[in-house]
């Protein structure tokens, strides 16, 4: 089942004007302007950006809740105010406000971990009959990390626990005594030697994700294009098939071709039919204002071909009645079949037809969202969160790309914010920008209209009409590009939102990037940080140091083999 699951919903931001004057050089000026008719002073003659300008957001005035019950920074802050309030209802309000402060100094993910980890700390004392004392002996933490090396030998067949996950374990335990004034048995010589011994045995990183490289991603688009092209073939069919107005068979659609559409009076289209007898009678399709219910609208869409068979398979043949039948055999239901055997023509009520046309209109739709998020999320380097984090009034669109703004990360959890440059890209396949704009359009067809500054870019497609913009969670992400991969047929999986991020450090790597421009373009807080995330594709590629000598060494040699002889 897909995971897609909607996130708490941001500060609504509202979209300026644009400065309807022209600069110096006779360009319109497409400044910002907070009202119609104010005059902008500071015309630049920017390139127009097809997405909403925001306004800043102005954060609330009131202080968010803490997400979960209990925080240490939180509970340890209010054990310590608490003392000097004696009753004083001033004084509680501060703490309040205090503890608040306290519980969002640490990211909703650390504080969700390291609860989790005191937790299983305080059970595994329970367990073992250690007294639950406080401050922690150094010896109940020692024991503990034997605890999970001896619990990870039991799961999976002896895999053991990442050395990070115990460094966590270890974290929360350190956080309890450090926001307590107190000193934390962490430090003692005997925790520190077990967590060295554990790192010489298991080892301290992990081998991560598999990365997907631009060549992973060239095949991905390429099956997603076919899929797409697939997809808007059958939808047409479906369309034509159980439209009340027209009653065509399979037969009749297998044996129509381009030479049979005549669309000489637009906006209309009119088809010449095969009866019995082979004669041409002429059916105009109608038009419905519903495009995804239109037969005019889904034919002018799958551009046919003048000549030859209308619907193809992936060859270029064209689809016999029985190749038709099982194209949409899982879009319609069988066609009845009278009392002699033969098969009846296929119609739908107005419910069923509703339901079908909306299902055919959110696949396309599926597939376009899969490769805007593979390839913006490639190029940007983007993270799950930042990925799911991403609004329209993020991008802005100029003349070499786009310019996302990230406005909050990982490592940002100020908000001071980020912008990364993603560039076109000449092949339609791997272009990021083209994307992007292809899935825009598709999702105006969707909505009934142009998303809000405020819309999330990637939405959930399931979701009811009264939350048609819920956003995804990062575990949507992961099914969005594993899903993607297992479909293109690649192996190595499986594969998370966080292959992106390790194909665009390889990739980059591989082409001569200093560590210092990737960094900044992956919005890491240092170098030391992109060691893990290198995936070897090619060990003789150009960036092995062995093959740079080699080749800078033949390239000097003027003797020939010859001279080594």
């Amino acid at each position: 089942m897909n995971p897609e699951e909607p996130n708490h919903q941001t500060q609504p931001i509202t979209a300026t004007l644009r400065c309807s004057g022209t600069n110096r050089f006779g360009r319109p000026c497409l400044n910002p302007v907070l009202n119609a008719g104010d005059n902008c002073t500071k015309c630049r003659g920017e390139v127009e950006n097809p997405f909403p300008v925001p306004e800043k957001a102005r954060p609330s005035p009131a202080l968010p809740d803490l997400e979960i019950s209990e925080w240490t920074s939180a509970d340890s802050l209010n054990t310590r105010l608490s003392k000097y309030a004696h009753g004083n209802e001033r004084l509680q309000r501060l703490i309040d406000v205090g503890v608040k402060l306290a519980g969002h100094s640490k990211a909703q993910g650390t504080q969700i971990a390291y609860s989790k980890h005191w937790e299983t700390f305080e059970e595994f004392r329970r367990e073992f009959g250690l007294e639950a004392e406080f401050p922690v002996p150094p010896e109940h933490v020692a024991y503990f990390v034997a605890f999970l090396t001896d619990r990870g030998s039991l799961r999976e067949a002896g895999r053991a626990l990442s050395h990070g996950y115990i460094r966590q374990a270890i974290g929360a335990i350190r956080q309890r005594h450090t926001t307590r004034n107190l000193p934390s048995p962490t430090d003692d010589i005997l925790v520190e030697e077990s967590l060295e011994g554990y790192a010489k045995i298991f080892g301290v990183g992990s081998v991560g994700t598999p990365a997907l490289t631009a060549t992973d991603l060239g095949k991905i688009t390429a099956h997603l294009a076919v899929q797409c092209t697939d997809l808007r073939r059958n939808h047409t069919m479906c369309i034509l098939l159980t439209h009340p107005d027209l009653h065509l068979t399979f037969g009749q659609l297998a044996q129509l071709c381009g030479e049979h559409i005549i669309d000489d009076i637009e906006p209309h289209i009119t088809l010449l039919i095969t009866k019995k007898g082979g004669r041409l009678d002429p059916v105009e399709l109608p038009i419905d204002p519903n495009p995804a219910a239109c037969p005019t609208a889904a034919l002018k869409a799958l551009e046919a071909d003048n000549y030859g068979p209308i619907f193809r398979n992936q060859r270029g043949i064209g689809l016999s009645r029985q190749g038709i039948h099982f194209a949409v055999a899982n879009l319609i239901a069988q066609p009845a079949r009278d009392a002699t055997g033969k098969s009846g023509r296929r119609t739908l009520d107005s419910n069923e037809r509703a339901a079908l046309t909306a299902r055919l209109s959110v696949e396309p739709l599926t597939q376009l969202r899969t490769r805007a998020v593979l390839l913006n999320g490639y190029w940007a380097a983007f993270r799950g969160s930042e990925l799911a984090a991403l609004r329209w009034s993020d991008a802005k669109h100029v003349k070499q790309g786009i310019e996302w703004r990230v406005r909050r990360a990982k490592n940002d959890q100020r908000g001071d914010g980020h912008t990364t440059p993603v560039p076109r890209i000449a092949d339609p396949f791997m272009c990021p920008v083209q994307a992007l704009l292809e899935y825009r359009q598709a999702v105006e067809l969707h909505l009934g209209r142009e998303p809000t500054a405020n819309d999330p870019v990637f939405f959930a497609l399931n979701r009811s009409p009264s939350s048609p913009t819920a956003h995804l969670s990062v575990a949507s992400f992961t099914y969005i590009v594993n899903h993607a991969a297992e479909a293109a047929g690649l192996a190595g999986g499986p594969f998370t939102s966080h292959s992106l991020r390790s194909g665009f450090v390889t990739d980059a790597t591989d082409n001569g990037a200093s560590p210092e421009q990737i960094q900044r373009h992956g919005r890491w807080a240092s170098t030391k940080s992109l060691s893990p995330y290198y995936r070897r594709a090619n060990l003789w590629s150009d960036a092995n140091a062995a093959t740079k000598i080699a080749n800078n060494f033949l390239s000097r040699n003027t003797r020939g083999v010859e001279g080594f002889k």
